[in-house]
């Protein structure tokens, strides 16, 4: 009976050991000397894009701190500023709102720049478009100015055919009189 009491303890203790939580050892490092970077906020975003965008901006005040998907930012705002295609600012604004995952107030503000993208390109259409038909109409007014002038040509030449037929010495007539 001490044995299968002893068999009995020993498999509880070994069975209760394995069921406790295991313990990690992690040891304190201490503080941190340099921070992680984090994402930016929407309006370092809105200062970047004005930097990046206005070509008269000759020197940039200070460079700002790292923050995550800098380098994808950065570029997005180069290739998205030196294009005049709303086609491609298009592309570009989907292809970096894919690239990662970003936080809320970036997609905010992928968001402003398509709606704001897409009104650009609406206006664009839209100018083509008045462009096209004003250049209709300015060719058609060039046929009718050009008719104009072919009729009053016309107008001269029968007026100096009918002078040129008139006898010298009979009477000018008024067109009253005739």
């Amino acid at each position: 009976m001490k044995l299968f009491l002893l068999i009995t303890t020993l498999v509880i203790s070994l069975n209760g050991c394995q069921l406790s939580p295991t313990q990690q050892n992690t040891q304190f490092v201490g503080p941190r000397k340099t921070l992680e970077p984090e994402y930016a906020s929407l309006a370092l975003l809105l200062q970047r894009y004005l930097t990046l965008c206005q070509n008269n901006q000759a020197v940039e005040q200070q460079k700002p701190e790292p923050y995550i998907g800098q380098a994808a930012i950065e570029t997005f705002i180069h290739s998205y500023c030196n294009t005049v295609s709303t086609t491609r600012q298009l592309q570009a604004i989907a292809k970096i709102k894919q690239s990662q995952p970003w936080p809320q107030h970036y997609h905010l503000w992928f968001d402003t720049l398509k709606q704001q993208t897409q009104v650009l390109r609406g206006q664009k259409i839209r100018l083509h478009r008045s462009n096209a038909k004003l250049s209709q109409i300015q060719t058609q007014l060039t046929q009718t100015n050009q008719a104009l002038l072919t009729l009053k040509q016309a107008l001269a030449e029968i007026e100096q055919q009918r002078l040129q037929d008139m006898p010298l010495n009979a009477p000018i007539q008024t067109p009253e009189q005739q």
